[in-house]
């Protein structure tokens, strides 16, 4: 999303942002997954809207632990059910040296 990608920038991480829409098909999916298997659209929206009134009340201290809780949050929240539920819906990406 153009959010995410304006706060890469920011961070001066637009490298990564770049790296991550490589592989943005599993991105999307994981993303969607965590809204919809695990309805957790209010708990992503507190997380923006958190990060939002931080960097607006120029609190940069409180950006790491909300950072951490948004960029962890999806992966507290589909736990195990990535790799067991889930694992059919996403493309590993091909090992360096390997054959694809």
């Amino acid at each position: 999303s153009s959010l995410h990608a304006i706060c890469f920038h920011f961070l001066h991480k637009y490298s990564l942002w770049q790296t991550i829409q490589q592989f943005e098909v599993n991105y999307t999916r994981f993303r969607m997954l965590d809204i919809v298997a695990e309805k957790s659209c209010a708990a992503i929206y507190e997380e923006h809207l958190g990060l939002f009134s931080a960097i607006q009340a120029r609190n940069f201290a409180r950006l790491p632990p909300l950072l951490r809780e948004h960029l962890y949050g999806g992966m507290n929240r589909l736990r195990g059910r990535i790799s067991e539920e889930f694992a059919d819906y996403f493309v590993r990406p091909p090992q360096p040296g390997g054959n694809g």
